[in-house]
Order: structure tokens, then sequence, then C-alpha cells
């Protein structure tokens, strides 16, 4: 027989499955595995290399000005990370709530997502909670609520590496680019060059993020269909 919920016991229910996904430490730890920041550290450190060309700098000064630059650019990366996956992990859970629950248990737990957001950093302010909820919170829910989740990795690396994972439209390889990623190096190392139906060559695709990719694809899916198991399991007694 399943549990049944009153309208705040399910609320809270939701919340725990968000807070349990987006704690900070985990979510970085995550990233930091797919190889998300690789990229943010190269660029900081070609960066300091051009700097020191240039520079008359005494040589110590530099250095601490350089390790403060590249300190400043993964702390940067690392909070828009956070503000995705958190946009992106309420999404998950709207999804089942919104298949399983009456409608008044999606309201009010929409009602609490800046108070929860506000309660894992204190630095947001209420103009920031607003750009939160208008800007990813809504691109992710928006696609959630019109059963588009397979748009939610390509939502995420459009916004946060302005990647778009259905560029197999532009550039006619009728792959997408987590296939096309995937593609096979030649014996120099490099991606081999495509060509499109027309036999004109195109662009090979950056395989830079080819790990970022599955790992979130994959860690999404799994999300989605914790979510539906969660809710699936009670009922709602909201009277």
């Amino acid at each position: 027989m399943k549990k049944k919920l009153s309208l705040q016991e399910a609320v809270q229910a939701g919340q725990i499955v968000y807070t349990m996904n987006t704690e900070r430490e985990a979510s970085l730890v995550f990233a930091r595995s797919a190889g998300f920041f690789d990229e943010v550290v190269d660029i900081a450190r070609k960066s300091v290399v051009e700097s020191r060309k240039k520079s008359t700098v005494d040589s110590s000064v530099e250095s601490a000005q350089n390790s403060s630059y590249e300190s400043a650019l993964f702390a940067d990366a690392q909070e828009h990370f956070l503000w995705e996956w958190r946009a992106f992990v309420h999404s998950a859970v709207l999804h089942g709530l919104s298949e399983c629950a009456p409608a008044v248990v999606v309201v009010e737990y929409l009602r609490g997502v800046q108070e929860l957001l506000k309660s894992q950093d204190s630095s947001i302010d209420a103009a920031m909670g607003n750009r939160f909820v208008d800007e990813p919170f809504q691109a992710y829910t928006t696609a959630v609520l019109e059963k588009r989740l397979s748009a939610c990795p390509q939502i995420f690396f459009k916004r946060y590496l302005d990647i778009d994972l259905d560029a197999s439209k532009k550039n006619g390889t009728g792959k997408s680019v987590a296939e096309q990623s995937a593609l096979e190096q030649n014996g120099t190392g490099k991606s081999e060059v495509n060509k499109n139906e027309t036999g004109m060559d195109t662009a090979p695709i950056n395989t830079t993020y080819t790990p970022c990719i599955a790992a979130v694809s994959g860690a999404m899916a799994m999300l989605f269909a914790a979510s539906l198991d969660t809710f699936e399991k009670y009922e709602y007694a909201l009277d």
C-alpha cells in the first residue's frame, strides 16, 4: 500500500529530491570528473603565457596576478555550472510531480524555488533569484512541461558553453554533435575532415566536450527516471 502524503509532505519530498541532487561539492565533483573545467583552466594558462610575453611587471607580482586571474576564472565557471545544474534539477523534480501528483503540489513547489536557491547560497539576492527563475529555470521547465525532455542537454550546453548539440542541421553531416565527436581520429591525432551530402568539406567538430556531453545527458536521463520513480510511490491526500 502506498504511503499517503499531505500537501506539505509532498512539497517537502520534492525539495528533498532537489537538495540531494544539487549538493554543492557533490555537483562540482561530478562536473570535474566529466572534464567541465579543463578547458577553462587551459584558457587561463594560455592567457598567462601571453601576458608574460608582453609584461614588464616584476615576475613575483605578475605570478600572483596570474594566479588570481586563473582562480577567478575557475570559480566563475563553477558557479555558472551550479547555476545551470540547479535549474535543471528543479525541472526534473517538476517532471515527477507533474506526472504523479495533483497540480496544487506543483504550484506549491514552484513557490519555494527561490527560497531553496537562497538556502544553498546566501549571496543570492532577490534580483538574482528573479533572474534564476526567468532565465535558466524557465528554459528547462518549459521544455519539461512541454514533454521535450530530450531537449534539456541541448539547453544546458547552449546556455553554459554556447555549444549547439543540434549542429548537424547546419553542417549537413547527418550526425549529432555527440555522435560526430565520437568519430575516430586519424593517425596524426587530429579529427578527420568530414564531407557533407554535397561532397564539400565541413569543419570537424571540437571533441573537447564529448565526455561532458555524455556525462550530463546520462545524468539528466537518470534524474528524470528517479524523479518519476520517487513520486509514483506515493498517494496524495490533500484534503
